[in-house]
């Protein structure tokens, strides 16, 4: 299955989440609900700018979005709380890096960044970890392929 199936196939399970019906879709798109139709049955994958636009009116955090379909490959994971974690974290972690009061060299060497992430793998590790407080493993959905 290619990454535009898979995404497809998110936006079809949010819309069965949200007990949306092809006419109500169809009326927040602005378009015929017989091509919406035919997407929600999988019969047909509409192009990429109408994918978008299916994704916007679903209310599709794109972070999440790709979280679930490139890293974990599952439709699953877009609602996991792990899923929903990361997408919290990530863009705040790449503003960080990113802004102008961030300390990291321009030319951040591989040690240093493979310290970083060791640390920040280590909070997590004794946040989530297997003798965290949460009962449900941390990532267990990505075996659920």
């Amino acid at each position: 299955m290619n990454v535009i199936d898979l995404y497809a196939d998110l936006y079809r399970h949010e819309a069965t989440r949200q007990q949306l019906s092809s006419r109500q879709l169809a009326a927040k798109l602005n378009a015929h609900h017989s091509g919406i139709c035919s997407f929600l049955k999988a019969r047909s994958i509409p192009k990429q700018d109408r994918l978008d636009e299916i994704a916007e009116a679903l209310g599709i955090d794109h972070v999440r979005a790709f979280l679930a379909v490139e890293i974990f490959e599952s439709v699953e994971a877009y609602n996991e709380p792990a899923t929903k974690l990361l997408a919290l974290f990530i863009p705040w972690l790449a503003d960080t890096l990113s802004s102008d009061d961030c300390q990291l060299d321009d030319d951040l060497r591989d040690w240093e960044a493979n310290s970083l992430f060791e640390k920040i793998r280590h909070l997590i590790i004794e946040l989530l970890g297997p003798r965290s407080r949460f009962k449900q493993p941390f990532l267990s959905f990505r075996g659920a392929r």
